[in-house]
């Protein structure tokens, strides 16, 4: 390391991805193999989603617009945990055991 420089190796580095039509097979994959199959521990998200709808979304409540905010975002965060969860992507965990702590 020179200064604010940091050198990297001379070997260069080759990327590959699939395509999205790849992609959104394999998904569509893995979702209907939820659907069909749920996962051992979806009863807990679904208890989670009954909290939200139980709790936020079935009277008008008095709020802050800045307290809305942050439901929805938590509520939208749920949401997108139980797809990455559903894709099987690892990066879901944490994401879900900051929703348990919250709930």
């Amino acid at each position: 390391m020179t200064g604010n420089v940091i050198t990297a190796g001379a070997s260069p580095m080759q990327m590959t991805a699939s395509k999205l039509a790849d992609y959104l097979a394999a998904t569509t994959k893995a979702r209907q193999s939820h659907v069909a199959t749920p996962p051992q521990l979806m009863y807990l998200v679904e208890e989670m989603d009954d909290f939200f709808h139980r709790e936020f979304f079935t009277t008008p409540l008095e709020m802050s617009a800045f307290a809305g905010v942050l439901v929805m975002n938590t509520y939208t965060a749920l949401l997108v945990t139980c797809r990455m969860i559903r894709l099987s992507f690892g990066a879901a965990s944490p994401a879900l055991r900051t929703l348990q702590v919250i709930h």
